[in-house]
């Protein structure tokens, strides 16, 4: 049963986040801004290769680190997210739901998850707060 809230909780975060991020969005285009800012390119491999690698190494402060720089470059963020990391977390919930990795690898994961989906609605928020007149 804890093991069962604990990952409530974490799925919960994750999609309170998220849920503030497209809010974010939503409230970005009202106020005239461009909902995906910087570069239309799609996510460099090496990036996608570091985010994989921090989140397969339970390493928030590299992850929180990768969407800093993201943010300084002036990616686009939600790129970032669906392009790196939501795979990477798709593909450790495979790996839990083949027995290839454990609960507590699945919760770490989770967690570094959850700092990094922060972190982007709070860069997010910086740029519409920004438009505000």
């Amino acid at each position: 049963k804890q093991i069962k809230r604990a990952l409530v909780r974490v799925d919960v975060s994750i999609i309170d986040n998220t849920s503030t991020m497209e809010k974010g969005l939503a409230m970005l285009k009202r106020k005239g801004g461009k909902p995906d800012p910087g570069n239309p390119e799609s996510i460099d491999e090496k990036i996608i290769q570091e985010a994989h690698e921090a989140l397969f190494g339970f390493d928030a402060a590299r992850a929180v680190k990768i969407v800093q720089q993201a943010v300084a470059r002036k990616d686009n963020l939600l790129d970032l997210l669906n392009q790196a990391f939501i795979p990477a977390i798709n593909e450790i919930g495979e790996k839990f739901s083949m027995g290839e990795m454990f609960l507590p690898e699945l919760i770490q994961a989770a967690e570094v998850m959850k700092k990094v989906t922060a972190e982007v609605s709070a860069a997010l928020t910086q740029l519409v707060d920004g438009l505000a007149p």
